[in-house]
């Protein structure tokens, strides 16, 4: 089960050009990967996985958020938010009821929203001179965009401030890697039957 998803990141990781683009490459089509820390790609692939679990013909914005909830959730306690990941699933039948799963071997594309959202994250982490986009930028730039992932949050009050304070704290820290416990909400994700 876990091929299917590798496999769909290698691709959007192969479309980037070898272009000079403020210091890192930019992208001909889709989404480069490459600059994403460990911890970023694991929540993009558990996007993809609740995303095919509701039925969603494409990974948007909520997924990516429950992606972050799953593998980062001290992120969340260093914000002072208590966020459940079952919660957040309910929350989300709001915008798109479930309807059949789609198998985690079938690609999804990224909805529109969501493309933007991983492309602001890898233009904040530009900014800030960050060599890779963390789970931090990828957070921050749910909050600021107007879609369902930041409506989901914006009822745990206002995260914002602190959210800038701990982003504007990464420079300069180490490479996020996955975590014993990022690496086991994962396989709990890929193993996870689907929901109807």
């Amino acid at each position: 089960m876990r091929g299917p998803l590798v496999r769909w990141m290698r691709a959007y990781t192969a479309t980037a050009v070898q272009l000079p683009y403020r210091g890192v490459h930019k992208p001909a089509r889709g989404l480069v990967f490459e600059r994403y820390s460990i911890l970023s790609r694991q929540a993009v692939m558990v996007a993809r996985v609740e995303a095919g679990k509701v039925g969603s013909e494409a990974i948007d914005s909520e997924h990516l958020l429950m992606g972050i909830v799953c593998v980062h959730p001290d992120l969340f306690t260093s914000l002072g938010i208590e966020v459940e990941l079952d919660s957040l699933r309910e929350q989300s039948e709001e915008f798109r009821p479930p309807s059949t799963p789609i198998p985690n071997s079938r690609d999804l594309p990224v909805s529109e929203d969501a493309s933007r959202i991983l492309q602001q994250a890898a233009a904040m982490a530009d900014e800030r001179h960050n060599r890779e986009v963390r789970t931090e930028h990828l957070l921050l730039s749910i909050i600021e965009a107007p879609c369902h992932g930041a409506r989901l949050l914006a009822k745990h009050g206002p995260v914002r401030e602190k959210l800038l304070t701990v982003v504007s704290n990464v420079v300069g820290m180490p490479p996020q890697t996955g975590t014993p416990a990022s690496e086991e909400a994962l396989k709990a994700a890929l193993d996870s039957p689907p929901q109807n």
